[in-house]
């Protein structure tokens, strides 16, 4: 039977050029193949290739310097003198690193290697990058926390009272492994759910397979690797200095007996020996896609060996269009008939399409395979049948099985959630009509307009309609309905960009249509940065009302007129059900809660909104919602943060794509001759307009020999009219500065206005005027 149909292009594979570096007495040598490249005359105790292979950074543990060589260029460059447990970035662009007890990352991409530090009080070589190099990882001496890379306060404790040795994170970035130097082996979720002990050893270090299989564990005693799903504890052969390095998912490259050996866990009778070290060895990065064939099961529980004429897919869905049904497959490996698993060091590209309804199992029962069953992250294992021809063969999938967690972890960390449903009768395309209320946010923070639209006809009658459209302005914030787990979709051709949202309560939101267009136009070229809130990633933990993306028409909603498709399915059921009931009882918002790092670092600034000071009428959540920006370049500029909300806050109420009349841009009202000069490439994307308006008030600043009011008046109708004195004229410019001033009093809690030289009068005009009303809607002055 023909459930599913995937396109499975050649397989071809690289092994690019053998590359090691070792360290000498005299320098550095970095070997290719047969051939000595080069020596580098560099003191060094380890070693650290980027992932891309593109830079050795080499590191003198004795005197804490990091040196970066570029293979491209052939420099070597001294980037720290202070910095110790160098971590590479996955995109290879930033080197994370311990500053005497603090945590920062050095970016490589830009030459200036300035470090941004983002925690205190951090243990030492305990901080590890979450796959999509957003987030970090790292321990403190109350616990684990996670923490953007904007820094803020001390990062979210997400395991508290834990004893951190040491931290690794799964590459679906489902999972943080921890080493409790007291209490043993501990796996737990980046939200913070899900804590166990998996196993009884203490460790000093941790590390994930590629495939999340096994668990590289170090000890006193040495290198032992952890299988998760069985318990069992293997014993790995190594020299002191060099760590084992995952090649795959069950292969590692260790050093034994001075020789360089391939170690294939499961089957130590296919080691095989690479060659003698010759002194302190540190292996480049693995090849782009390299095969080791192992005898294994599919990693799968219960799923079966593929027959003659079959093969079997392990991997991951990296995206797809739920509606359509057309998905983006990363295969991690594969099994063929005589039960040989091959591993790919970098997962390859395949693509599936939905032909009808498959059948998933956990090996109890069996369930209709809903096409938004599958969602970017979960691991999947498909058995095919064997191609018939090299290239674009349209192949059956005989068993597709369906895993939220990879590879039997998830009986460690399986959702406890009671059904919300108590019986219900499931139609053909997955729907009930049982009532349901579930206790939500309402999904738009705005106006909007909607009926019941619940089983309407859609695409000509060949399906219904299991959503709510919500009808509204574009760039409309859209917030979380519920705390819970984001994953995030571009790109669908009926969906177009997507969030589903996987509810703490054991609910599914999903949100589809947002926003693909450069503000002002309707381009659909906007980019991931005007669908999404910046810094959402998939796997990121958001709370009730916390602001996630923007009202669009994308996807197949092209012409229909902005709105949001909104659903509701129950996780346990499977069901979906009519979310209008919940929509029409759902707490309706007016602006995005913001849930950022307080100002002192001593609470968020959704408890301070709690505390009412924060919460003033004068200030709005949109605008502190991009607190972390605000404050990341306001220190490098050396500006209070409240200053820099204030300023926003009056030129855009906290909305990005806001445009005034005279062509002014985004938060801060930036003009193009200002964007030209401080190098703003698209003043629409927050992160990028507030750091440009951040330089031009900071060289205002400068200009004005620190008086704040004439800078503000600067900012606001330009310099040479504070020079002049023509600003005066202006009801505008004269009444810009009192309304910055009210913002931050309200963020400050405070009657001081920014310490600065004169903050008195500027050519005779009061500025300490206070209750101007607040202009929303953009200045437009420059």
């Amino acid at each position: 039977m023909r459930y599913l149909a995937i396109y499975l292009a050649l397989l071809t594979f690289s092994t690019g050029l053998a590359q090691d570096a070792t360290i000498t007495r005299d320098g550095v040598k970095i070997t290719r193949g047969e051939e000595n490249a080069l020596l580098l005359k560099v003191s060094a105790t380890r070693l650290a290739w980027s992932p891309d292979g593109a830079f050795l950074a080499m590191i003198d543990e004795g005197r804490s310097t990091v040196t970066l060589h570029s293979f491209e260029t052939g420099l070597d460059t001294v980037i720290s003198k202070r910095a110790s447990n160098v971590r590479w970035s996955p995109n290879s662009k930033r080197i994370l690193a311990d500053f005497d007890g603090a945590l920062g990352w050095i970016d490589i991409s830009d030459g200036s290697y300035v470090p941004h530090m983002i925690a205190n009080g951090v243990l030492p070589g305990t901080a590890t990058w979450a796959p999509d190099g957003h987030q970090v990882a790292y321990g403190r001496a109350d616990g684990l926390y996670v923490i953007g890379l904007d820094g803020g306060a001390a990062g979210h404790c997400i395991a508290k009272g834990r004893h951190v040795a040491g931290t690794s994170w799964s590459d679906d970035g489902r999972i943080i492994a921890l080493a409790d130097s007291q209490s043993g082996v501990m796996v737990v979720r980046p939200n913070g759910t899900g804590l166990r002990q998996i196993a009884n050893l203490l460790a000093d270090s941790v590390a994930w397979s590629p495939n999340g299989r096994y668990l590289l564990l170090g000890t006193h005693d040495g290198w032992q690797a952890y299988e998760v799903a069985s318990g069992q504890l293997s014993q790995i052969q190594s020299e002191p200095f060099s760590e084992p390095r995952w090649t795959g998912g069950q292969r590692l490259l260790v050093a034994q007996g001075g020789v360089v050996r391939k170690l294939h866990l499961g089957n130590r009778g296919r080691d095989e020996e690479m060659g003698s070290l010759g002194g302190v060895k540190f292996w480049a990065p693995k090849p782009l896609m390299e095969i080791s064939e192992v005898t294994s099961s599919s990693g799968f529980k219960g799923a079966r060996r593929p027959s003659p004429g079959e093969m079997r897919l392990n991997g991951y869905i990296e995206s797809g269009d739920s509606q359509e049904g057309v998905y983006v497959m990363r295969v991690e490996s594969m099994v063929a008939a005589n039960g040989y698993e091959s591993f790919y060091s970098t997962p390859v590209v395949q693509h599936i399409a939905w032909t009808s309804t498959a059948v998933q199992t956990d090996g109890k029962r069996q369930a209709k395979l809903q096409t938004d069953d599958l969602r970017p992250g979960d691991r999947v294992s498909l058995l095919v049948a064997t191609p018939s021809n090299e290239k674009n063969a349209d192949l059956s999938i005989h068993e597709a099985w369906v895993e939220g967690v990879s590879f039997g972890q998830d009986y460690l960390l399986s959702l406890k959630a009671s059904p919300h449903l108590t019986n219900p009768y499931v139609e053909y395309d997955g729907i009930t009509t049982e009532r349901v209320v579930v206790p939500l946010v309402y999904p738009v923070a705005g106006k909007t307009s909607w009926e019941d639209s619940f089983l309407a006809s859609r695409g000509g009658g060949s399906r219904r309609h299991h959503g709510q459209d919500l009808m509204g302005k574009h760039m409309t914030p859209l917030v979380a309905c519920f705390d819970g787990v984001v994953r995030l979709s571009s790109g669908g051709r009926l969906s177009g960009n997507e969030i589903s949202l996987d509810g703490d309560n054991g609910w599914r939101a999903t949100y589809c249509h947002l926003n693909d267009d450069t503000p002002g136009t309707r381009d659909h070229a906007g980019g991931d940065q005007y669908a999404f809130a910046p810094g959402l990633v998939s796997g990121m933990h958001v709370t009730a009302g916390q602001l996630i993306g923007y009202m669009g028409d994308s996807g197949d909603a092209r012409g229909t007129g902005y709105h949001l498709h909104f659903e509701l399915r129950d996780l346990v059921g499977g069901a979906i059900v009519n979310a209008a009931p919940s929509l029409k009882s759902a707490t309706k918002l007016t602006a995005p809660v913001a849930v950022v790092a307080s100002r002192d670092s001593r609470a968020s600034y959704a408890s301070m909104s709690r505390g009412g000071y924060a919460r003033s009428r004068k200030i709005s959540d949109a605008t502190m919602s991009y607190w972390s920006l605000i404050t990341k370049y306001a220190q490098q500029a050396s500006i209070e943060p409240e200053l820099v909300a204030a300023i926003i806050e009056v030129e855009s109420g906290g909305n990005p794509g806001d445009r005034s009349s005279s062509g002014a841009m985004g938060l801060m009202q930036l003009m193009p001759d200002n964007c030209a000069e401080d190098g703003v490439l698209n003043p629409y994307d927050p992160e990028d307009n507030i750091r440009g308006g951040v330089k031009q008030f900071s060289r205002y600043l400068k200009q004005f020999s620190g008086d704040v009011q004439k800078a503000l008046i600067a900012y606001n109708a330009g310099p040479g009219r504070v020079l002049n004195g023509s600003w005066v004229n202006s009801k505008q410019a004269r009444e810009y500065a009192p309304k910055v001033f009210a913002c931050y009093r309200a963020l400050k809690g405070t009657a001081s206005q920014p310490a600065a030289g004169d903050l008195g009068s500027v050519d005779g005009t009061d500025m300490h005027k206070q209750d101007q009303p607040i202009d929303l809607g953009g200045s437009g002055g420059h």
